[in-house]
């Protein structure tokens, strides 16, 4: 647990879930236009009996207190991030029967549109939020802070990350101050479509510190190079090319060869 000031971050406890509902609604309202015609207090139903908000508590999912009230929200992920299972969930069945087809339909496709699955050294930030009222008080740099302690000291991860909508300026700008660069920028005609919103720009701190030159390091998927060792029976083929007496056809086979490229450390 650590605190700023009045600002306490610490993990999520079972207890919290309606509040971090609501404050996740209010965040992302826009991003549901189906679910506009349920009353706020279905709405809130919907997000938690849909899974899209966490209803248990594991490492890496933490709340803001301001003064003792939970005024911010934060999803962490890592690979090997053990999650466990949700208490609350019920069928696809019941989903459609309370909330309609299309309503669940809708939630569905935003969670497929919405994964990110991280890299082997990389902390992403899934989502976060902060309540309409408590804002202006830092708790989303506070959040932000705490992230990339918790990457560096606590998974000992070299990389911190997230997405951000090209129209949220003012989040893009939070994040710029506290050190996150543009890595790139991904355009989704589906994103459009569902959450009106074409541009998304992919930003990363890294907690690397510069050398003045870059690192070799081993590329993900390394170990497929050693299939490379499968183009070796075709060495006479090569042989035979080169003495013009086997067709270009025949280099097929040494296709293999080129798995050993994944042995070639990049640079980073």
């Amino acid at each position: 647990m650590s605190s700023h000031q009045n600002i306490t971050v610490r993990n999520f406890r079972e207890k919290d879930l309606y509040r971090v509902a609501q404050i996740l609604l209010d965040s992302f309202r826009n991003k549901f236009p189906r679910m506009q015609q349920f009353s706020e207090e279905k709405q809130i139903q919907f997000l938690i009996d849909a899974s899209f908000i966490d209803s248990h508590a594991f490492e890496g999912y933490t709340v803001a207190e301001l003064e003792g009230d939970v005024v911010g929200v934060m999803l962490l992920k890592w690979r090997g991030q053990i999650k466990g299972k949700p208490r609350h969930r019920i069928s696809v069945f019941r989903l459609f029967k309370n909330y309609g087809f299309w309503q669940v339909i809708q939630m569905i496709i935003l969670a497929l549109l919405l994964k990110e699955d991280p890299t082997k050294d990389e902390c992403y930030i899934s989502h976060i939020a902060v309540a309409e009222t408590a804002r202006g008080h830092g708790i989303g740099t506070r959040l932000l802070k705490y992230s990339l302690q918790y990457t560096k000291e606590i998974l000992g991860l070299s990389t911190t990350s997230l997405y951000v909508a090209s129209s949220n300026t003012s989040a893009r700008s939070l994040y710029e101050r506290t050190g996150f660069e543009v890595h790139r920028e991904k355009k989704s005609r589906l994103t459009s479509l569902a959450l009106h919103e074409t541009t998304w720009i992919h930003m990363r701190l890294s907690h690397r510190e510069y050398s003045g030159r870059p690192g070799l390091v081993m590329k993900n998927g390394w170990w497929l190079g050693c299939f490379g060792l499968l183009g070796i029976p075709h060495l006479d083929t090569l042989l035979l090319f080169l003495k013009g007496e086997a067709p270009a056809m025949g280099l097929i086979g040494l296709s293999w060869f080129l798995m050993f490229s994944y042995l070639i450390p990049e640079k980073r």
